[in-house]
């Protein structure tokens, strides 16, 4: 249900900067750079990095293929900083692990992910936004905190037509990352307005 005085949200009233926004997962990894500026969202790259379950199987698997996640988001991080020089200038954020486990069947993917990339964001000096939380971003482009998948992707599909470079979004990961990304602008935006 959509909250009453729900607006869509303005892309133009996003104050300017550089965002590396992340959708945490060992399975899944969706990571997407962007830029604002003049109230015009720009992709600047976006990338969904897998890892595969190990025989072992278990917290032994997760825990490997959380070794593995550090090590890729940090290679591409790396990649993303020295193409376009922006170590100390973008503010890197990612989704809030559920609280209590919530609802999902392997917490540990997003809690292992989003220690990933914090660890890779502070080998790098790339200063950390607050987490955002699944309800806060659905809540912002859906008006709904409680949005299932499809009507969250639709609201984000929809504003993908104002956003340079938005091909570059191109599954569930990246979707997610953006919105993330997009909340944390909204909620910076918001914070200088205070």
């Amino acid at each position: 249900m959509v909250k009453k005085g729900w607006k869509a949200l303005d892309l133009s009233t996003l104050p300017g900067g550089t965002w590396l926004a992340a959708d945490p997962s060992i399975s899944a990894f969706g990571m997407v750079l962007f830029n604002i500026r003049n109230g015009q969202v720009e992709i600047l790259e976006a990338t969904t990095l897998k890892t595969d379950p190990t025989p072992a199987g278990g917290w032994a698997s997760n825990f490997s293929r959380g070794l593995r996640i550090e090590d890729q988001v940090f290679n591409v991080l790396e990649e993303w900083c020295d193409a376009y020089s922006i170590y100390s200038l973008a503010t890197a954020v990612h989704e809030a692990p559920p609280a209590g486990g919530g609802t999902i069947m392997r917490p540990e993917s997003t809690i292992l992910g989003g220690f990933a990339f914090q660890s890779a964001c502070s080998d790098l000096h790339i200063q950390m936004d607050d987490l955002v939380t699944p309800q806060a971003h659905k809540s912002l482009l859906c008006g709904n905190h409680i949005a299932k998948k499809q009507e969250h992707h639709n609201a984000i599909r929809n504003l993908l037509p104002q956003i340079f470079e938005s091909r570059l979004i191109t599954n569930e990961a990246t979707r997610d990352a953006l919105s993330i990304g997009l909340y944390a602008a909204h909620r910076s935006g918001q914070q200088k307005k205070a």
